[in-house]
């Protein structure tokens, strides 16, 4: 490879920095439409019968995969 053509396939990469920094913007922009899909309960909502409920994992229901709190908020 001559040096000009190694100076012209330089020339056109983006530095890693650019390419990670478009990378993040690219995920937040992502989450942030997909925020619905990704937390579907209303996270002030109360579930009085599943207060102190069970992570799913540990017996509890997918309707609160990681469980309740004392005042019965889900914490999916």
């Amino acid at each position: 490879m001559s040096a000009a053509a190694a100076a012209r396939a330089k020339r056109g990469r983006w530095p890693a920095i650019i390419v990670v920094a478009f990378v993040w913007v690219g995920l937040c922009v992502s989450v942030t439409a997909l925020a619905p899909l990704l937390a579907p309960h209303d996270y002030q909502a109360m579930d009085l019968r599943a207060r102190l409920a069970s992570p799913a994992l540990s017996g509890g229901t997918w309707n609160h995969a990681l469980g309740t709190d004392e005042p019965a908020a889900c914490r999916t």
